[in-house]
């Protein structure tokens, strides 16, 4: 789920199987003040990797695997007319698990798992729609929140890290082992972390 700066639209991700038991994807943006369907968009493929809203307002990021290039993707809506206008190729052999966007709109982040012993944190350039590099983390991303200029990508089995989104430096971060959320405030000095498995909220 995402909601627009605007806090007009809430885009909610869905995933259902057709009728040759295929996974297919929606996106549904929703009126914030209306609760109403103001539009649908189908995805090729179960759209279970999250959803970014660039910082304008004016695309949707939704990372997914596409069944057709048997390869993991991110799908670009343009959320003026609810169309997807492009497909960015990124790197996971299994599919991607989460994003995240730059608060400046500049990067993306798309943590896709590679096999059993690796992930991959795939950093795409918006303006050119590549991906720069690829950073190997932890195999089980789960979450991924953006915090001023630092990258935290929980794990759901690993170590969690946080990640320099200038220099693309990686560091451990053993205190958030076990959570499963985590949130900031505003001005990035304090944050709260929901643990997976006793659902405490820690306090940082």
């Amino acid at each position: 789920i995402a909601i627009t700066p605007d806090s007009l639209h809430v885009y909610v991700t869905s995933d259902d199987f057709n009728a040759d038991s295929q996974s297919v994807g929606s996106i549904f943006v929703i009126g914030a003040t209306t609760g109403t369907l103001a539009a649908t968009v189908a995805i090729e493929g179960a759209a279970s990797g999250g959803i970014a809203i660039s910082p304008s307002g004016d695309r949707a990021y939704v990372p997914h695997w596409h069944p057709t290039r048997m390869s993991s993707v991110v799908d670009v809506i343009d959320a003026a007319t609810n169309i997807i206008v492009s497909t960015i190729d990124v790197n996971g052999a299994l599919g991607p698990a989460d994003v995240a966007i730059r608060p400046d709109g500049r990067f993306l982040y798309v943590a896709c798992a590679q096999d059993e012993s690796a992930a991959l944190l795939n950093v795409v350039d918006l303006d050119r729609e590549i991906v720069t590099h690829s950073l190997s983390i932890d195999p089980s991303p789960s979450r991924m929140t953006v915090a001023g200029d630092r990258l935290y990508v929980l794990q759901s089995i690993g170590e969690p890290v946080v990640i320099d989104t200038a220099t693309s430096v990686v560091r451990l971060v053993p205190a958030l082992e076990g959570r499963g959320l985590i949130a900031f405030t505003p001005d990035v000095r304090k944050a709260y972390a929901i643990s997976s498995k006793t659902e405490e909220i820690d306090f940082f």
